[in-house]
């Protein structure tokens, strides 16, 4: 057996477990996974199982940043799922801020079309909840940073020069760094979002620190120590801890919550939560003092991500295919998976208090509820979460919790013709098991990007 299997072809659940044994992996399997079932409660609410949808784009908006009909069909097959969390997808807080001009961006024209996409995730959940409690909807706020493409070409706004990622997208030397007054006019565009998301009737807000972001890039400019925001830590933590404080002053019944990298695997001084030595080991340190404070400041849910894609997509999301041009890298999945656990654990030792989310765990297919009943039996998280896994099906949480596992037909096959959608520029879905609406669409995006 090659010594890094890059593609899942497990026939059982002893077979995934004697791979992970062979290899000295800490990742734990758990036979019994109804843990999955149960109740959890954060700010008064009552969450109705431990299974979330994270987010994960569609670039479907309409042409003010509102949800379109695609997205609504997609909230709609996500509600009816059954998932107690359904955790909504990046949204700009500016339209500078767009990674996509399909990005979802929320304003005082789009605001309607949230609070309906609100009602309607609602309503169609009863479904599957009936007149019982409901799933949390969480928005995710954001501002892309170097990866802001408003208009289609990137027109990057940089908190920082970084050697590895500013090759990434082609910055050059003397490209200008966003000044702190600006800075500070985002901050103001966060809040004010986070407002506008209040009004829409959404349960939770997420301020986005994760996979490249600007928020993100702030955490690990470690340089220009003259500025508000970058410099030592205390300032690298500042513009996020202003945010969550602010809006839990303002609107005191929101739910605060933050999808934090708190380990980027990628080398000092361009990562966050690594060591500063040769190696790229993580180091804790700083997303645990800033999770302490923003615990503080008001925060009551951590969605725990890591690494940053723009480096290195393999960590948080292992896949058996590479996009178009691009070599499959020789790296084994279940050490990715590993690593995620041995973090999350780390950090859920740290703060039992905290409702956390966990994720990044879908190459494991109909192993995927074994996977996470065990992250929460070791108490690294309280909920786990599902992106392409409940891309490919919807439905996840419901044959999890009500059937007998997960229908291997509709399974999510690490393919990565999603993340291809997205790097082509068009709507992006599952390829394989929602082909007929997104085949054609797939296909558009490849003659696109060939011309």
């Amino acid at each position: 057996m090659a010594k890094n299997k890059r593609r899942f072809d497990y026939e059982n659940l002893s077979e995934l477990r004697q791979e992970i044994k062979r290899k000295s992996y800490s990742l734990p399997l758990c036979d019994d996974v109804d843990l999955l079932s149960e109740q959890v409660e954060v700010g008064g609410k009552v969450i109705p199982n431990s299974l979330c949808l994270n987010p994960m784009e569609g670039h479907d908006a309409d042409a003010n940043g509102g949800p379109s009909a695609l997205t609504f069909r997609r909230y709609r097959r996500y509600a009816e799922g059954g998932a107690g969390i359904i955790w909504l997808e990046a949204t700009a807080v500016t339209e500078k801020g767009k990674s996509h001009p399909g990005q979802l961006c929320l304003s005082e024209e789009s605001v309607p079309g949230f609070a309906q996409l609100n009602r309607e995730i609602k309503k169609a959940a009863r479904k599957y909840h009936g007149d019982g409690d409901g799933p949390l909807t969480v928005l995710q706020l954001t501002h892309a940073g170097r990866n802001s493409a408003p208009e289609g070409e990137v027109e990057p706004v940089i908190a920082k020069h970084s050697e590895l990622l500013d090759e990434e997208f082609d910055i050059a030397p003397d490209y200008p760094v966003v000044s702190d007054e600006d800075l500070a006019k985002i901050k103001r565009d966060f809040i004010n979002a986070a407002e506008l998301a209040a009004r829409a009737g959404f349960d939770a807000v997420d301020v986005k620190a994760c996979h490249g972001s600007l928020i993100h890039e702030l955490l690990f400019s470690y340089e220009n120590s003259s500025s508000k925001y970058r410099g030592p830590v205390e300032n690298r933590i500042q513009l996020l801890k202003g945010v969550i404080s602010e809006v839990k002053s303002k609107k005191p019944g929101m739910i605060l919550a933050c999808r934090l990298s708190v380990y980027d695997d990628v080398p000092y001084p361009d990562g966050w939560g690594v060591s500063k030595s040769v190696d790229v080991s993580p180091d804790l340190t700083d997303p645990i003092r800033l999770l302490e404070e923003l615990r503080e400041g008001g925060l009551e849910i951590l969605n725990v991500a890591l690494g940053n894609p723009f480096y290195d997509s393999f960590l948080e999301q292992p896949f058996d295919r590479s996009l178009a041009g691009q070599e499959l890298p020789d790296r084994d999945p279940l050490e990715a998976i590993s690593t995620n656990f041995d973090v999350t654990a780390e950090i859920g030792e740290e703060f039992p208090g905290l409702l956390k989310v966990g994720g990044g765990i879908s190459w494991l297919r109909e192993f995927f509820p074994n996977g996470a009943a065990a992250f929460m039996k070791e108490g690294a998280i309280d909920v786990m979460g599902a992106a392409r896994l409940a891309l490919a099906n919807p439905s996840f949480a419901r044959e999890i919790l009500t059937d007998d596992g997960l229908n291997e037909e509709n399974l999510c096959i690490a393919c990565d013709a999603c993340s291809q959608m997205m790097s082509d520029g068009v709507e992006a879905g599952c390829l394989i098991r929602d082909g007929e609406m997104y085949g054609p669409v797939y296909r558009k995006g490849r003659k696109i990007r060939e011309q």
